[in-house]
């Protein structure tokens, strides 16, 4: 059984529902999630990975960044 339980942020949240033995219910897990996985491959469906942009508004600075070599980082 399948349930959407929500909207996230960029995403539709779904609940999958499986019955098995219970002796073998970790080999059932990893199977239906490889499966799932291949399909989604075929089928050419992306699980974006989370990200953020940050704009600060065009009147702030460039955050200034320091390159720190191995040796430097002794003296810190």
């Amino acid at each position: 059984m399948v349930v959407m339980t929500g909207f996230g942020s960029s995403s539709v949240d779904l609940l999958l529902l499986v019955w098995a033995v219970k002796t073998d219910w970790l080999k059932v897990k990893n199977a239906i999630t490889e499966t799932i996985k291949k399909r989604f491959d075929e089928e050419g469906v992306e699980i974006p990975f989370p990200h953020l942009t940050v704009y600060t508004g065009s009147a702030t600075k460039p955050f200034p960044i320091d390159f720190i070599n191995e040796n430097q980082n002794e003296n810190i």
